[in-house]
Parts: C-alpha cells; structure tokens; sequence
C-alpha cells in the first residue's frame, strides 16, 4: 500500500479483514475453515449475518484510507481496458 503510514495501514487492515471474511463465506457454506475440516458446523444464520458485516467493515476500511488521503496525492484510480483506447 502507498500513501501515508495511517493509509497503508488502513489498507492492511482491510486486507485482513477480507481474508476473515472469506474464511467466514467458506464455514457458512460447510467447507471448513480454508479445507481445515471444520465439518460446516458454522451454518446458520448468524453465520451469514457475520460475513455481511466483515465485508461492510472492509469497505468502510477502504473508504477511512481514501479519507486519509484528502487532496487525493496518493490515490491511484483503476483504468479498465476501455479508458485506455482512444476515441474513434
């Protein structure tokens, strides 16, 4: 991550909250804690309640680092293929 130390700290706290939340997805359907052999004993509801809100808690990450980053010196925006062709 770039930016500020508090921005690449941001980053890396959303990272981590991601990878969480994908091992919360992965016990929610039964396949265990990252193939770990869990058994699925996380089904339920609650279980999907939990994933919803790590992948809200990780957006909101994203968004406190574009926060930190007010005049936008650091931020780095993403340019599909179709921006990089020039108009006919």
């Amino acid at each position: 991550p770039g930016g500020s130390e508090a921005m690449a700290r941001a980053h890396l706290a959303r990272t981590g909250t991601r990878r969480v939340e994908r091992l919360a997805w992965a016990w929610c359907r039964g396949d265990g804690c990252a193939g770990q052999g869990d058994g699925g004993a996380g089904q339920g509801d609650g279980c999907a309640g939990l994933a919803t809100y790590l992948n809200r808690l990780s957006d909101a990450w994203f968004v406190f680092a574009r926060l930190l980053d007010p005049g936008g010196e650091y931020t780095v925006y993403w340019r599909g293929a179709s921006s990089e062709r020039s108009p006919d």
